[in-house]
């Protein structure tokens, strides 16, 4: 007799997914248009994704005035949603690597 009742092929696959969704890293990219420095950055990211489980939201500073008042000066900066640690221009893929697993 299992301990555990037997799970459908399709729920075992929604497990999946979620506990993939659990572990994947989740970031906000603070960022403004027509920032050369936030393109770089954000192809960095794109680099990142291929190689990580890694998700991002792109936010911009220019519509809200506390973000432009903290990030104005120094985008592009990258923050874990889980833990608010964050990276600041310039950084690098390495760095990249490096936030992801802290």
């Amino acid at each position: 007799m299992a301990l555990l009742p037997s799970i459908k092929p399709n729920t075992k696959l929604k497990i999946s997914i979620f506990i993939k969704a659990l572990l994947m890293t989740k970031l906000k990219f603070y960022t403004t248009s027509h920032c050369h420095l936030c393109e770089i950055a954000e192809a960095q990211l794109h680099k990142l994704a291929k190689d990580y489980d890694i998700q991002w939201i792109a936010l911009e500073i220019v519509n809200n005035e506390s973000l432009l008042e903290k990030y104005g000066t120094i985008i592009p900066v990258i923050q874990r949603i889980d833990n608010n640690t964050e990276i600041k221009w310039p950084f690098t893929y390495d760095a990249l690597v490096a936030l992801i697993h802290y």
